[in-house]
């Protein structure tokens, strides 16, 4: 906004916009106060906001809360809780962002989504091999650390008490992206899809739990190359089932992930079943047993990763189980689009949830961008 204003105004021609630009503008608020200094109301506004946003970035709690207090205008304060929130998640300064959202208005259950989604990966002191040597650098906490476990209960508490200031139905969110996103941040990128630590979680961490294991062993045993795409599910169940190694690979260590982002879908009828977060706010089924829900979690991971092909769905697009058919058709549909023969012929069938989660699934790939980078480091 004050880039296009001092734009229009040092466009006018005239000599004397220059400096009427410059004083209405505030390039230099290094403090709060120095925002009452602009000229319009708006330009103050946007100042303060600016200025939350950099006190949370360098964590300054005191400093973002001070400034977004100062914002007069009810949504600009509530949209500066927001983005305070979502820099204070970013550096896992969870509770404080928590409170953040809680002010947020009616941005506040996006603030508790992209505040979880911003949460980084926990780091550690791992072992490194250079040029045949070992020692010790800079890295990540993953599914072999024998800290994980403690680290991922504790979590929960940390969660729980953080979130008691939001509303009843916000808390129960917070709880599920949070923990989706602690879970997401130990195996994916890890390089390693042991099941081992899955498999301990119980309660609220069992399917995050599944979802997360499951993007990364489709992100191994996919980047292997050289078997059907069908057999990339069923290679995954062998390793969740102990009747296979698990898989191992190139671990991510700095920089973007990138992931396929699927939007909440929800056919009518269906309010009743139990959903779990996925990548970047979205939710997914969870299957009526441990086995059905692996299997609704690999299907996410095939949507979500690049290198597992769409084909490898197709085997589950007749399944008996109804989560695991639905979940198949709904990203299938995504992938390949309406043109598509198969496409075409669930949305000339009977069965109404799977049609009517496929036009979701339409809708949902004509108005979303395809990919979207986890926001860490």
């Amino acid at each position: 906004m004050i880039g296009v204003l001092s734009l229009w105004l040092l466009a006018c021609g005239d000599e004397e916009a220059e400096p009427f630009a410059k004083h209405a503008l505030v390039d230099d608020a290094t403090a709060l106060a120095d925002c009452d200094q602009a000229l319009f109301t708006e330009m103050a506004t946007t100042c303060r906001v600016v200025r939350a946003i950099e006190s949370a970035a360098s964590g300054d709690v005191d400093a973002a809360g001070l400034a977004c207090g100062a914002v007069r205008d009810s949504l600009w304060r509530d949209e500066c809780h927001f983005r305070v929130a979502e820099e204070l998640g970013r550096v896992g300064r969870v509770q404080v962002a928590l409170r953040h959202c809680a002010k947020a208005g009616d941005f506040a259950s996006d603030c508790v989504i992209q505040t979880a989604w911003r949460y980084p990966r926990w780091e550690a002191r791992v072992r490194v091999y250079i040029d045949g040597g070992e020692g010790e650098g800079e890295g990540f906490i993953g599914p072999g650390s024998e800290e994980a476990f403690g680290l991922l209960m504790a979590f929960e508490d940390e969660v729980r008490l953080a979130s008691s200031g939001l509303r009843e139905d916000l808390q129960e969110e917070a709880m599920d992206q949070l923990i989706a996103a602690a879970w997401f941040n130990v195996y994916f990128g890890s390089g390693l899809a042991d099941p081992s630590l899955a498999r301990s979680a119980t309660g609220a961490h069992a399917a995050p739990a599944r979802t997360a294991f499951a993007l990364e062993a489709v992100r191994l045993v996919a980047a292997k190359g050289g078997q059907p795409a069908d057999r990339v599910a069923s290679e995954v169940r062998r390793i969740w089932e102990g009747a296979q190694r698990p898989a191992e690979g190139s671990p991510i260590r700095r920089g973007s992930r990138s992931v396929r982002y699927s939007a909440p879908a929800q056919a009518q009828g269906t309010s009743h079943l139990n959903r779990t977060g996925t990548w970047g706010g979205g939710r997914r089924l969870v299957g009526v047993t441990d086995g059905d829900d692996l299997d609704v979690a690999v299907l996410h991971a095939i949507f979500c990763l690049e290198k597992a092909p769409p084909q490898a769905l197709v085997e589950f697009l007749e399944d008996s189980r109804d989560r695991v058919r639905w979940t198949a058709a709904h990203l299938y549909a995504q992938l390949v689009g309406q043109d598509n023969p198969r496409v075409q012929e669930m949305l000339e069938g009977d069965e109404t949830i799977l049609k009517d989660l496929v036009w979701q699934a339409l809708v949902a790939s004509a108005k979303l961008p395809g990919w979207m980078e986890a926001l860490e480091e």
